[in-house]
Formats: structure tokens, C-alpha cells, sequence
């Protein structure tokens, strides 16, 4: 049995959600019996500053009911990942904002099953509402609030930090909010993410964006440490690679 299988059988509370991270900005989601992907980048071993091989072959992945894309760069958007997806999880239906859409259909995905997502935008799929935010990355970049199963979660995309992110914090009572910590093309660094903690308030923050390639990492034990000093109250976790979080709304 393998991670994906794994998924599939997770069983998920009420007020719940379990959560698998993919690498990088990527994640599997799972609330009640919907399951997610986010920004999945499941290729690209010939890239040789790859630091891990991917988490799961993109083949794999029968079970998705939703996959997210926050923007059209490879590893948010990727050839070698989606198109797949979409034969093994022939149900999936697929958003993201105008660019990845496009990619997606220059890609032979079913246009049917592709769903474009602009900031500001909202959709109701399956037992979730899903809301597209902003995010300072590229022209039409955006973050994601999911809600569903008592829980809301938001995953910032890639992103420089604005200061709407307040915004955010006070429209959605976040459980989980997963931030970037690298620093480096495009995506705020560990000071800036500390205030965006204090902007977001979620219950539980996750830090993400590392861990990949050689030239755009940090050491995550950075952030813990700024962060214990800067927001001592705040719950941190970080996820192993390919691990598991299940988290409960007390």
C-alpha cells in the first residue's frame, strides 16, 4: 500500500481535516470523504537540484476530487503531473487562475473539467467552498481558502507579504494557514511570515516551501526559532515529507 492508498482510507472526523504534504507547495487535503491537491509537482527528476525524489507518481493518484494550482510556474502547475491526473482521477475537476488554466488546455485536459479562478472569486464544489485570494507573485497568482467539514484552511500560494492578509485573518476563522518560509523567488522570507502570522491569527500555522531544490531552501528550525520569540502563543507544525497531520477544531 502506498501513500495514496493511504489517503483513500484515511477516515476524517468532523471538524477535521488530514493533511499530507507533497513537497514544496504541494499538499493533499482531505476533508470528510473530498480529497484535494494543491500545487502537486510530482516530476521533474531530471532537474538535478532536485532534493527529493517525488512523493508519489503522478499515475498514482486515483483518488482526487479536487486539485488546485496557485499559478503557472512548473512547480505549481506542472506537465509532467497534471495531465495524468486527470486520466487516473477521471472525476477530478481541475482550477487555478487564467494562466494555469491555459496551460491545462494547451495540454489536451478536458475543457469540461477545467474551472478558472480569478482573485476575489468563490465556487462551491462537492461539500466545499473554495475562495481564491490574492497573492504578489505573478499577474494573476492567487492563494486559496477551503472550507468544508467544519474546518477552513488557507494555503497562500507563492507570495511576497501584503498587508490584505489581515484581510483574510478577519473574513475567515482559519485553522491552518500554510505560509511560505524560503525567502528567495518571489515568496516572503521567515521575518515577513512571522507578521503574517500575527495578520492571519490561524489556529495552527504550517510552514511551507522548502525542502525542494538546493538553490531555494531554508532551514525551517530558523522560523521556530524567531517564531517562539516574535509569537510565542502560536501553534506551529511542520510536516514531514510525504507525513501526515490530522487536526481537530477543538
Amino acid at each position: 500500500m502506498g501513500l495514496v492508498d493511504d489517503i483513500t482510507r484515511e477516515r476524517v472526523e468532523p471538524s477535521s481535516v488530514a493533511v499530507w504534504w507533497l513537497g514544496q507547495a504541494g499538499y493533499a487535503y482531505k476533508l470528510g470523504g473530498t480529497v484535494v491537491y494543491i500545487d502537486p509537482y510530482l516530476s521533474g527528476m531530471t532537474n538535478p537540484s532536485r532534493l527529493v525524489e517525488p512523493a508519489v507518481m503522478p499515475w498514482e493518484i486515483d483518488n482526487a476530487d479536487i486539485v488546485l494550482s496557485t499559478h503557472d510556474h512548473e512547480d505549481h502547475a506542472d506537465n509532467g503531473t497534471l495531465p495524468i491526473v486527470a486520466m487516473s482521477s477521471p472525476k477530478a475537476l481541475f482550477i487555478g487562475p487564467g494562466s494555469s488554466c491555459s496551460k491545462m488546455l494547451e495540454w489536451g485536459m478536458p475543457r469540461n473539467r477545467v474551472m478558472a479562478m480569478a482573485r476575489g472569486g468563490e465556487r462551491r464544489l462537492e461539500d466545499l467552498t473554495i475562495f481564491a485570494t490574492k497573492a504578489v507573485h505573478t499577474d494573476d497568482s492567487v492563494g486559496y481558502v477551503v472550507e468544508g467539514n467544519g474546518v477552513s484552511l488557507y494555503h497562500s500560494g507563492d507570495t511576497l507579504f501584503f498587508m490584505e492578509m489581515r484581510e483574510i485573518g478577519e473574513r475567515f476563522s482559519l485553522d491552518i494557514a500554510f505560509i511560505p518560509i524560503n525567502g528567495k523567488w518571489g515568496n516572503f522570507g521567515v521575518q515577513e511570515a512571522v507578521v503574517a502570522a500575527k495578520l492571519l491569527h490561524p489556529r495552527l500555522l504550517v510552514p511551507m516551501h522548502y525542502g525542494m531544490f538546493r538553490e531555494n531552501t531554508v532551514d525551517p528550525q530558523t522560523f521556530l526559532d524567531m517564531a517562539k520569540k516574535e509569537i510565542p502563543g502560536q501553534r506551529i507544525s511542520l510536516i514531514d515529507y510525504r507525513g501526515k497531520l490530522v487536526y481537530k477544531r477543538q
